[in-house]
């Protein structure tokens, strides 16, 4: 079988490479947005905590209290990024392996089923 299109490693390579960085741009800002606000409600929290300490209005109970909502918010950010951060993997592995076949079914002329 001879190749209707062989593949240009280079421009496959370039063309991998721009998929990544779309699909990593766009899931960055979303990233950006969120974690933001819940690292501004984190370091507020914990300002909060420390005035109302220093001003001797929030007890030892309530210092505890405080402390594990601080300790809650900032386990319940690290578990949504580390959701997220695996739904962009997943987004990139797709959008490589449709370019990669899109090549390879070009260069032979039809359709191969995509690995799962």
């Amino acid at each position: 079988m001879t190749s209707k299109n062989p593949i240009d490693t280079v421009k496959l390579l370039d063309d991998i490479k721009k998929t990544a960085t779309q699909v990593l741009k766009k899931d960055v800002s979303t990233y950006s947005g969120f974690s933001e606000k819940q690292l501004k409600d984190i370091a507020k929290q914990a300002a909060e905590l420390q005035a109302g300490i220093i001003k001797g209005e929030v007890s030892k109970e309530s210092e505890e209290y405080f402390s594990q909502g601080i300790k809650d918010m900032t386990v319940n950010f690290a578990n949504t990024l580390e959701g997220l951060a695996l739904v962009t993997v997943e987004k990139l592995w797709n959008a490589i392996v449709d370019v990669v076949w899109e090549a390879v079914e070009k260069g032979i002329g039809a359709s191969l089923p995509k690995p799962k």
